[in-house]
C-alpha cells in the first residue's frame, strides 16, 4: 500500500535522524523507503548509485568509507595488542600492504615504530 507523497513530504519540521528514537525513527524510514518506491520506481540501488555520483553523494560516501576504515583498523589494532609479539609484524604486514602508510595508521591510533614498520614490508602473509 502506497500513500500519497504529499503525506510523505509533509512541511512538519522532525528532529534531526540521530536523534529520533522508536516510533519516530521507524516513520521516518518506513516514509523514506515508500519516497524511494515513488519517485524511483522502486529501483534503490539505482537512485543510491547516482546520488553518490553526485558532488554532495561523494562527500558522503566518503565519509561512510572513512566510517568503515576507522572500524576495521579498531578491529585490527585489538587483534594487534592482544597477539604474541612474534605475530604482531603480520598484523602490521597486513596494514601496509594493504595500502595504508604509517602516518594513516599513526592517527587511527595505531602505535608501531618506524622500524617495526619498514620490516613489516617484506614480510609474506601466510594467508592470502
Amino acid at each position: 500500500m502506497v500513500r500519497d507523497t504529499g503525506k510523505i513530504l509533509s512541511s512538519r519540521i522532525s528532529q534531526p535522524f540521530s536523534s529520533q528514537r522508536g516510533g519516530q525513527r521507524n516513520r521516518t524510514m518506513q516514509d523514506f523507503k515508500e519516497f524511494i518506491n515513488i519517485r524511483a520506481g522502486g529501483d534503490f540501488s539505482g537512485i543510491l548509485s547516482a546520488f553518490y555520483n553526485t558532488r554532495p553523494g561523494k562527500i558522503i560516501k566518503q565519509h561512510l568509507m572513512d566510517l568503515k576504515t576507522k572500524i576495521l583498523v579498531s578491529k585490527v589494532i585489538g587483534q594487534y595488542v592482544s597477539a604474541a609479539n612474534i605475530h604482531k609484524s603480520l598484523w602490521i604486514s597486513l596494514l601496509s600492504s594493504s595500502g595504508f602508510s604509517r602516518r594513516d595508521i599513526l592517527q587511527l591510533g595505531f602505535k608501531v615504530g618506524r622500524q617495526s614498520w619498514t620490516n613489516s614490508k617484506s614480510i609474506d602473509l601466510p594467508f592470502f
